[in-house]
């Protein structure tokens, strides 16, 4: 389970919080290459749910299962975000937050979209 699960707006909130520090927010996106390359949250690293190792994220990532440093989870709208919530609490990674509304939310909300590769 995630550690929080927050709205679209709570997020961005954090975002610009955290841009206004000069700091950064850790976030993926675990939907599919074809999805993340038409639209995602500036920022957000690619792990495809379908390819998605929770102790090898975390290496990826630069985690350790003790960082307390969140890990922002998105999908498109909620459900495969909360399947890797739940595979990186299996892995002992305490501390992911879950975007509810995901990606579709974000452009719904008219926040700024990335597109292309990482």
């Amino acid at each position: 389970m995630p550690k929080e699960v927050i709205d679209v707006q709570e997020f961005h909130q954090r975002l610009s919080r955290a841009a206004e520090q000069g700091g950064d927010v850790l976030r993926i996106d675990v939907r599919e290459s074809g999805e993340y390359e038409a639209y995602h949250v500036p920022g957000a690293r690619l792990f495809p749910l379908s390819e998605f190792n929770a102790t090898s994220t975390l290496a990826e990532l630069g985690l350790t299962v003790d960082d307390p440093r969140p890990l922002y989870v998105l999908c498109q709208v909620g459900g495969r975000a909360m399947q890797a919530c739940e595979l990186l609490d299996a892995a002992g990674y305490a501390d992911s937050v879950l975007v509810d509304g995901g990606t579709l939310g974000w452009a719904n909300a008219g926040y700024d979209l990335a597109a292309g590769a990482e």
